[in-house]
Formats: structure tokens, sequence, C-alpha cells
């Protein structure tokens, strides 16, 4: 039995610094996007990446095996592109995406990798998904957007160590 309920364990996992990416997939024709944080890079050789989502989302409704998408790395002036796919609809987003081999990827981002789905693990509430990178999108020189605590950052302005 754990000793801490589910508030308090969002609350510590908040205390985690993150980037902000959000995933992006074509449905029967129209593209779509959901806010992730749990993105990690699993390995270069093979090139394979992973993130997990509820299963109560539409991506894990909508994507398969062998499906195709994209993670998106959000830049610095993109929290409202991540507030909108999070949750919170927002005026004046419209359809920041463009098509890249054939999956939608959100113009902006710092870089987006386009994946084809490979092996879905349950894992408690949530799905993961790791995904074979079959393209890297230009790597655009932009500063990322932080999440912490709950609240978006932008990266201070100086390195604390190289």
């Amino acid at each position: 039995m754990n000793k801490f309920d589910s508030r308090e364990l969002r609350t510590a996992m908040g205390r985690f610094t993150t980037g902000v990416t959000a995933i992006s997939w074509d449905h029967d024709g129209e593209p779509m996007a959901m806010t992730v944080n749990a993105f990690m890079s699993i390995s270069i050789s093979p090139p394979l990446l992973a993130v997990s989502v509820k299963d109560a989302s539409r991506f894990h409704r909508q994507i398969t095996e062998q499906s195709q998408f994209a993670v998106n790395v959000l830049s610095q002036d993109q929290a409202d592109i991540s507030r909108h796919f999070g949750g919170s609809p927002q005026e004046g987003i419209g359809r920041p995406f463009s098509y890249r081999d054939g999956v939608p990827v959100i113009n902006g981002a710092i870089v987006s990798f386009i994946c084809k789905a490979e092996n879905i693990i349950q894992a408690g509430d949530h799905h993961i998904y790791t995904g074979a990178i079959e393209v890297i999108s230009d790597i655009e020189e932009l500063e990322p957007l932080i999440f912490f605590g709950g609240k978006y950052f932008e990266p201070a302005q100086g390195v604390v160590s190289r």
C-alpha cells in the first residue's frame, strides 16, 4: 500500500523539470495532436524514442503498432500550442501543422521526429509507445519550452556549466 495519495505523487513528479513535446498524427485525413512531457530517447542505434500517454487519450485509441506519428519538441514561444493540445483550447491557434512524409508536424517546433510505432506497453493508467525514428526534421536554433511545478518557463540566459 502506498503511503501517499495521487495528488502528492503528482506534486512530487512536478518537481522534475522537463521540456515540452506534442505528439501529432493523422487520423482519417485530419491532423491531431496532444501535449506530452513524458518523452525520452531510448536508443541511438537503432534510433528509438518513447512517449507515455493516458489510456483515455485519442492517441491511444487511434495509434496502433506500425502507425506513424511525430514527436515535436516545442520552443519557448509555443506555450499556447502546448496548452491548446493539452486540453485547454486557446484562441488563434488554428491548425499549426504542415505535413512531412505523410505525417503532420507542428510548425515552429525546435525539431520533429517522425516515427513508426513499434511497441505499445501498458503501464498503469498509461501506455508507453516506442517509436522507431524514421525522419528528423530540420533542427531549429530556438530555445526550448520548459515545464516545472505546473508552470511554463523560458531558459535562463546563463550557462551553469559545460
